[in-house]
């Protein structure tokens, strides 16, 4: 069948038609910028219509003395945004305390002055009311905690069942994240805060922090979610430490300084990817299925790893370490921090630190200079026997200050069996097939 062509009048009335939706189309437009910028002159609250999760984020992104602040914008977001924060972090130096109509902060965790007391009692006051407020809205929207930190200055134990009370609660919550940076004012600081067993029974942390507290002895370790952990001035004898890291199977993150009654340390931890020790009393170290190590301040490590893949060592040579066959497949590297003057004290113990290494894939060393490395020849007689099993060395040296074969020559009668040797110096990187 033929189409029909539209008439004239047909035409006009389709294009007539046309205009008019299109003007329609724009007077909408312009109602909505109208309504828009009305909206912005008289205030309307579009925060409040973002999902949870996003007022979440924000809340996170905020300091904590803002985000609190947010609680007066509406009844929501007071009854019902804050309350059901799954993050909650409390400072006593940077957390606001509403005191007499005007936000005041609190003492200086880092420094004890008796004019900060006052301003403790607070904080433990505000902490107190605010626990209530959190337990009685927590049980009507049921979300659990995220990640709980707290860091203040205990003045005596009354203010101990406040920080119980939070632990407790933050467990309750299935909390993932503990940050607990607990410690006694200037004159009891002998008398330190004890961590409740339950904290250590918490199945669902994957990160704890814990600085200046006491791990009890009687208690039972059951972290099985638990990947990081940090231990920092903490109060732990040896063999709480080691039912500590046998209580956590998933362990990749250890980190452990300045925890003085530690003397003797085992780690044993197939999943761990990174160990940081800065320990000045331990005389011995036992590691044992280990990916990463980083060890400063130790004065003797030993290392039983078939799984080792790589250790990191920064500091002074008077560390030894006791390797045996076990590091043929891991990369290691040392970081050398030398005196002003080199003695020979220094490339004696430069020599027994290496030992410790030549049967590893690859050894780095890092220094400054090249004279760090490079042995006196006088000193060659007292340093024998050589070093034979190392294949594979490599210098990163800061200052470059003689050529690269006096390097081999001041490095080869020490390691007759390198085969390769990589020298790295600002723009100079280039490796010698001996």
């Amino acid at each position: 069948m033929p189409l029909k062509r539209k008439t004239h009048n047909q035409k006009n009335s389709s294009s007539h038609k046309y205009r008019n939706n299109e003007a329609k189309t724009l007077e909408k437009k312009e109602d909505t910028n109208n309504q828009l910028q009305a909206g912005d002159q008289i205030g309307i609250d579009r925060l409040s219509g973002l999902p949870e999760p996003i007022i979440h984020d924000i809340l996170l992104s905020l300091p904590l003395s803002d985000a609190i602040s947010t609680k007066y914008l509406s009844r929501r977001w007071r009854h019902c945004i804050w309350p059901s924060c799954p993050a909650l972090d409390f400072d006593e130096y940077s957390c606001p305390v509403l005191y007499l109509d005007e936000y005041s902060f609190g003492a200086n965790y880092f420094q004890y002055c008796t004019g900060d007391d006052e301003n403790r009692r607070r904080f433990a006051k505000f902490l107190l009311g605010y626990l209530q407020k959190q337990k009685e809205r927590r049980s009507i929207n049921h979300r659990g905690i995220d990640k709980f930190g707290i860091r203040m200055a205990l003045l005596g134990e009354e203010s101990d069942p406040v920080v119980d009370g939070w632990l407790n609660f933050a467990v309750k919550n299935n909390v993932k994240e503990l940050d607990l940076r607990i410690k006694r004012v200037l004159y009891q600081c002998f008398n330190r805060y004890w961590l409740g067993d339950y904290v250590f029974a918490c199945r669902s942390l994957t990160t704890l922090h814990i600085d200046n507290c006491v791990v009890p002895e009687d208690c039972v370790f059951d972290l099985p979610s638990l990947k990081k952990l940090t231990l920092s001035d903490a109060k732990i004898t040896e063999d709480v430490f080691l039912h500590l890291i046998r209580g956590c199977p998933l362990v990749e993150d250890l980190c452990v300084q300045f925890c003085k009654r530690l003397y003797t340390m085992e780690v044993t931890a197939p999943n761990l990817k990174s160990l940081k020790l800065n320990i000045t009393d331990v005389d011995r170290l036992y590691i044992t299925d280990v990916d990463r190590l980083s060890v400063r301040g130790i004065v003797e490590a030993k290392v039983f790893s078939s799984n080792l893949k790589s250790l990191e060592y920064s500091g002074d040579v008077k560390i030894s370490f006791c390797c045996w066959d076990n590091l043929r497949l891991a990369e290691v590297k040392i970081s050398l921090d030398p005196p002003m003057e080199l003695s020979s004290e220094w490339f004696f113990r430069l020599k027994k630190l290496l030992k410790g290494f030549v049967k590893s894939k690859v050894l780095t060393l890092v220094c400054p200079s090249d004279q760090v490395i490079i042995f006196p020849g006088a000193l060659w007689q007292n340093l024998l026997p050589p070093l034979h099993d190392l294949k594979h060395l490599r210098l990163e040296i800061s200052t470059l200050s003689t050529t690269c074969s006096a390097i081999v020559d001041g490095l080869i009668w020490l390691f007759p069996g390198l085969e390769t040797l990589t020298i790295k110096s600002g723009s100079i990187n280039k490796l010698i097939k001996l």
